[in-house]
């Protein structure tokens, strides 16, 4: 508004002629910024984590940035004594795809799920499968200590741990429910494949100043 000269802070030189976001209607969330991770600071993350001081974490810390999953629904999902894990992902389908059965979610009223597989996702998941669970394990020893670790490193300051298990902050599941709906544009494929409705993903997940190469 200042900018266009329709502010009630007078200003003498207005820039704009029309206020561009005049009619926009902008859900924000303060606490969006600081739960979004970048392309670089994933890039930067799976390089830290692939290393011996972080378990070679980086295959369990792809898989939660690029399925979306909650991390409680991760753990499950890898628990051997579920026999789930890539029992469970389907890697040569026309399009590829992760089953999230009832016993990983455990909440009442929410149904089972499939994850889309895309592109970049499917090459990482096929070499991750190819190389083993020692070369990239998805049950990663002393993963609280490992997640901690790596998401100070990488976020500093920008993001705190949650103690009140506050499980909505996470920042992998922020960051691609953001870029889905991005790539997507179709909240429908948001719903179906986080579990979520839209006024939840709208309110807490999707976040609205992400531009569009960010979802590439």
């Amino acid at each position: 508004k200042w900018l266009c000269g329709e502010s009630k802070y007078h200003n003498d030189n207005p820039c704009l002629r029309k206020n561009p976001m005049k009619g926009v209607l902008v859900e924000f969330n303060s606490d969006f910024s600081r739960n979004i991770a970048t392309n670089q600071e994933i890039c930067d993350l799976l390089r830290l984590a692939n290393s011996k001081e972080y378990n070679f974490s980086a295959g369990r810390w792809a898989f939660l940035f690029f399925s979306g999953m909650r991390p409680y629904e991760a753990d499950r999902f890898w628990d051997p004594k579920l026999k789930l894990g890539w029992k469970s992902i389907n890697l040569i389908d026309k399009q590829p795809y992760i089953y999230i059965d009832k016993r990983v979610i455990q909440k009442k009223g929410l149904p089972a799920r499939k994850i889309k597989i895309r592109k970049g996702f499917l090459e990482m998941l096929k070499a991750f499968k190819a190389e083993g669970e020692e070369r990239y394990p998805m049950r990663v020893k002393n993963w609280r200590r490992i997640y901690s670790g790596v998401r100070k490193k990488i976020f500093g300051d920008r993001l705190s741990i949650s103690r009140d298990k506050d499980e909505a902050k996470d920042i992998t599941r922020h960051t691609f429910l953001s870029n889905l709906y991005l790539y997507e544009k179709n909240i429908a494929v948001v719903t179906g494949e986080s579990g979520d409705n839209e006024s939840t993903l709208k309110k807490h997940y999707i976040n609205p100043l992400l531009c569009e190469g960010d979802a590439k």
